[in-house]
């Protein structure tokens, strides 16, 4: 039954539970299933079902005890107010530099090389630069970023869920 002791710290250990407290319950938990097989009773008859779902077991105790319940609870409150605002803000950005790029000219220059007064080798052609911005992708990449930030604002109004707050206060 150690297996069941390991699947119970590991669960203790994800939800956060202090060291301490997961050894005192582990060796609680070891000595009573000792007991029990020591009166030659099988394990559903000191854990009830949940000698079948060691995590569950491991969770409902820890909860019982006061040790994860309200942690857990703030972090999912932290979770649903923070990860909306960030998707938000990402989005809000998105939005204002596909603004940004829809409104800025494309501008193309060419410079060409004047040539030179004295002349030793036989002429040639004057060299020529020319020098593009990148206007030509900022259409499109600008349409693009404008559509991901409209998007991720709807994600994040669907992360956020008023409706349902208003409907819990109603209730």
């Amino acid at each position: 039954m150690s297996d069941f002791v390991r699947e119970c710290q590991k669960e203790w250990r994800r939800l956060g539970v202090p060291t301490s407290m997961a050894n005192e319950m582990a060796s609680d938990l070891s000595a009573d299933l000792a007991e029990a097989a020591a009166d030659g009773l099988s394990p559903e008859h000191v854990l009830g079902n949940g000698v079948f779902d060691p995590r569950s077991f491991a969770a409902e105790w820890a909860s019982a005890r006061g040790l994860v319940g309200n942690q857990t609870a703030e972090r999912r409150r932290f979770a649903r107010l923070v990860v909306p605002i960030s998707v938000a803000v990402a989005s809000v950005h998105a939005i204002l530099v596909g603004l940004a790029l829809l409104g800025r000219p494309h501008v193309t220059a060419a410079v060409t090389g004047a040539p030179r007064a004295f002349r030793v080798r036989p002429p040639l052609p004057p060299p020529s630069l020319h020098i593009a911005s990148p206007g030509p992708i900022n259409h499109p990449l600008g349409v693009a970023l404008f559509g991901i930030g409209l998007a991720g604002l709807v994600v994040s109004l669907v992360l956020w869920k008023p409706w349902q707050f208003r409907r819990m206060r109603g209730a």
